[in-house]
C-alpha cells in the first residue's frame, strides 16, 4: 500500500486498525474480550485479547493500560558506559600495579618495609593479619619477573607462588626492627556486623543502613579488581586472546562488604579460532586447582550458563567465571544498573533490603537475580526507574550533566511503604494469568502456562541462553508468594523484626523450607 506524503506506513496501519475497531464496536454483537497492545516474548508489540474480562491487573491499584495504538517508546534516557569511565580504568591500572604479600608469621609491618624496598609504594591495604595488598606508584614488571629476589637475605625469604602473590618469611631476630614503613596510606579492610547494626532500629532505619553498605566500598572494590587481575594472569598462561571482564556488584552500584566477583571470559581474537566454552572453562578450572590460593573450586557445566565457582582463601573472596560474548547481557546489565542505582535515593536501600530478605526467606531458590528483577519491575510500576527499553548507553566519560538525566519522579512513598507495597504487590499478583516485562515496564499476558517466565531485559540475542532469565514452576511461585504474604503480616505486626527473624517467624506451615535451611546453616 502506498503512503501519502508525510505519512508513514505505521501511521496508515494505525488508522486502518482504528477503523476496524470502530466497526466492531458499532456492530451489535456479543461482548468480546478487550484487546490490548502487549509485548511478546521476542520484544515485539502485537494486539492480543485479554483472557480475563477484568481489566484490573494484579497488584492492588495497578491497571493494565488499554491502548488503541502501540505504546510510545517514551523518553530515551542516555546513560554512561561504566566500562569506558575513568573510574574503571583507574581500578584496572591499580590492580596491574599491585601484589599480594602473604605473611604467615603475622609480620605485617616488616612485610610492608620489604615491599617498599622493591619500589615506591602508593597504598597498602591490610586484608587480614596474614595478608596485605600492596599497590605501587609505577609499573611492577621488574618485580614480577624476578626483581623481588634482590630483597632475599638472611632475614627475609620471598617465594613467588603466583604471578602477583608472594610468600614472605621474616626472621625477626635478624631483621632491622628500627626500620618503619614509609607509606602513610595504610588502611584495613573492614567487614562490619550489619545484623548487629540493625538491632533497635525501625524498618526504615534498617533499610537506610543497608543502603549505606554500598558507600565507601573502594577497598572492597580494590580487592575484587585485584582478584580479577589474578584470574586474568591465569587465563593468559594458555589463552591470551581472552579478556576477563568483571560485571555484577563490583560495578553496578550495589557493592557491599560481602560482595563476590562475577567475571566473564570474552574472546578478543578472530572468530575462526574461538575455543569451545566448556573446554575453555575446564582448562581454567584445572589451572586454578594447581594454585594454593584457591579452594572450593566447582565446575558447573550442565547449567543453562556453564560457570566455575571458586574461593580465594588469601583474599577471603569468592567468585565465578562464565563464558560470554563481547556484548553480553551481564555487561549490559551492569551498565544499566549502575545508572539506575542513581535514579533515586530510594533505589539502593530498597534493592539491598530485597537482597537481604532473599537470603533470609527464599534462600532455597537458586537464582537470586529473579528477586532483583521483581524489585526493579516494582520500581518501574512506581515510576521511580524507567523501562529498560528506554535506556540508551553512550560511550562518553566523564558524564556531562546535560547528557545524564534521571527520571523526574515525585516519590510519595517512604522506604517502609515502598517495601510493604512490594510484598503486597506480588502477594496479590495473579501469576496464573500474567507475567512481568522489565523491558517495557508493563504487565503482559502469560507467556507459558506451565511456567512463570522472566525474560532478561538486558539480552538482545533471542537465541542466546541468557535471553530467558528464569522459568519458575507454579509450586515455587506459590512458595515465594507465601513468603511475601508472611512478610506482609510481619510488617503489619512487628516491622522491625522482618530482617531479624526470630523463632516465631519460622513456625508457620508455609515456612517449613525456611526451618530446614536454618537447621542446615
Amino acid at each position: 500500500m502506498s503512503c501519502p506524503f508525510g505519512t508513514s506506513k505505521q501511521d496508515v496501519d494505525r488508522e486502518r486498525l482504528k477503523k476496524e475497531e470502530s466497526v466492531l464496536l458499532s456492530e451489535e454483537v456479543e461482548p468480546r474480550s478487550p484487546r490490548v497492545w502487549v509485548m511478546d516474548r521476542h520484544g515485539e508489540f502485537c494486539l492480543k485479547d485479554v483472557k480475563s474480562p477484568n481489566k484490573s491487573a494484579p497488584g492492588g491499584d495497578t491497571r493494565m493500560e488499554m491502548m488503541e495504538d502501540p505504546p510510545d517508546d517514551g523518553q530515551t534516557w542516555s546513560i554512561p558506559d561504566i566500562y569506558e569511565s575513568e573510574e574503571f580504568r583507574r581500578c584496572v591500572q591499580a590492580a596491574e600495579r599491585s601484589i599480594l604479600a602473604h605473611c604467615p608469621q603475622r609480620t605485617i609491618s616488616e612485610c610492608i618495609t620489604v615491599c617498599e624496598s622493591m619500589a615506591p609504594v602508593s597504598r597498602v591495604l591490610k586484608i587480614h593479619n596474614k595478608a596485605i595488598l600492596v599497590t605501587y606508584e609505577s609499573d611492577i614488571s621488574d618485580i614480577l619477573s624476578g626483581g623481588f629476589r634482590r630483597c632475599n637475605s638472611d632475614a627475609v625469604s620471598i617465594k613467588q607462588t603466583e604471578k602477583r602473590v608472594f610468600l614472605m618469611w621474616i626472621n625477626r631476630k635478624k631483621f632491622n626492627s628500627t626500620q618503619q614503613p614509609v607509606c602513610k596510606n595504610i588502611s584495613v579492610l573492614k567487614q562490619r556486623n550489619y545484623q548487629r547494626l540493625l538491632m533497635n532500629e525501625t524498618i526504615e532505619g534498617q533499610m537506610e543502613i543497608l543502603g549505606n553498605r554500598t558507600k565507601n566500598q573502594s577497598e572492597r572494590q580494590q580487592v575484587l579488581f585485584f582478584l580479577r587481575q589474578c584470574i586474568q594472569d591465569v587465563v593468559d598462561l594458555t589463552r591470551p586472546n581472552y579478556l576477563v571482564v568483571p560485571f555484577g556488584s563490583v560495578l553496578n552500584g550495589f557493592i557491599c562488604d560481602t560482595s563476590d566477583l562475577d567475571t566473564a571470559l570474552v574472546y578478543t581474537g578472530s572468530r575462526q579460532k574461538q575455543a569451545n566454552e566448556t573446554a575453555l572453562l575446564s582448562e581454567i578450572a584445572k589451572k586454578l586447582k594447581m594454585l594454593d590460593s584457591y579452594n572450593s573450586i566447582l565446575s558447573i557445566f550442565h547449567a543453562r550458563v556453564p560457570i566455575i565457582k571458586y574461593h580465594n582463601r588469601l583474599l577471603e573472596v569468592g567468585g565465578d567465571i562464565s563464558y560470554q560474548s563481547i556484548n553480553s547481557s551481564g555487561k549490559t546489565a551492569t551498565i544499566c544498573l549502575n545508572a539506575l542505582s542513581r535514579c533515586s535515593p530510594s533505589v539502593v536501600p530498597f534493592i539491598m533490603t530485597v537482597k537481604l530478605w532473599t537470603k533470609l526467606y527464599v534462600d532455597w531458590f537458586p537464582s537470586k537475580f529473579v528477586f532483583t528483577a521483581l524489585a526493579l519491575f516494582y520500581l518501574q510500576r512506581c515510576q521511580i526507574i524507567p523501562p529498560i527499553q528506554n535506556i540508551k548507553v553512550i560511550n562518553k566519560s566523564p558524564v556531562d550533566g546535560e547528557e545524564w538525566q534521571c527520571v523526574e519522579t515525585v516519590e510519595t512513598k517512604s522506604l517502609d511503604q515502598l517495601l510493604c507495597g512490594f510484598f503486597q504487590f506480588y502477594k496479590d499478583f495473579d501469576f496464573n494469568v500474567y507475567d512481568i516485562c522489565l523491558k517495557s515496564g508493563k504487565i503482559i499476558p502469560k507467556l507459558d502456562h506451565q511456567y512463570t517466565i522472566i525474560m532478561n531485559p538486558f539480552c538482545g540475542n533471542k537465541n542466546s541462553e541468557e535471553y530467558m532469565a528464569a522459568r519458575i514452576r507454579d509450586w515455587n511461585v506459590a512458595r515465594i508468594q507465601a513468603a511475601m504474604a508472611e512478610s506482609v503480616r510481619i510488617l503489619a505486626e512487628s516491622p522491625s523484626t522482618l530482617l531479624q527473624p526470630t523463632e516465631q517467624h519460622w513456625n508457620t506451615p508455609t515456612n517449613e523450607s525456611f526451618k530446614f535451611n536454618k537447621r542446615k546453616r
